[in-house]
């Protein structure tokens, strides 16, 4: 929109301990065959500048309690760099492809027509899945903000 707000992807230096944070896992062996297949990994992050905003309140322990809710727009921006991501990861020729929203990698065939079918299944898949709060694994990155400290 030209507003300054939305989604961009960056391919993240991604350490196995830190991508493993995120990966599926179904099982030891489903595991240790996704890092042996580590080399050939493509770790693409969509980046959104949030419009929406979120607190940090003290509980009665004393302790930082985060309360953030995504809002419609920020929702949106995600899912559009996330359709995106897979989308730039298919043309680059992965095989298979998978974010947070799944337990499995999703296989994408070699021959082009079941591709793009594959593909388009993928994604609409995500898009049906949303961002149900505590459901989908995301973390922040380069947090930057307007929260008032002290």
């Amino acid at each position: 929109a030209g507003d300054g707000y939305g989604a961009k992807l960056e391919v993240a230096l991604a350490h196995p301990g830190v991508a493993t944070s995120i990966v599926p896992y179904t099982s030891a062996y489903a595991f240790k065959d996704l890092l042996l297949d580590y080399p050939r990994v493509m770790p693409l992050i969509v980046l959104t500048r949030d419009r929406g905003s979120g607190e940090v309140r003290i509980d009665k322990n004393g302790a930082p309690r985060l309360y953030y809710q995504l809002s419609d727009h920020d929702r949106k921006s995600l899912m559009d760099g996330l359709d995106k991501a897979a989308r730039v990861a298919a043309a680059a020729g992965c095989d298979r492809l998978t974010t947070g929203h799944f337990s499995e990698l999703h296989n994408l065939p070699e021959e082009p027509v079941a591709r793009k079918a594959a593909l388009e299944q993928f994604i609409a898949e995500m898009r049906r899945i949303g961002f149900p709060d505590f459901k989908v694994p995301m973390f922040s990155a380069h947090q930057m903000g307007t929260c008032k400290m002290g």
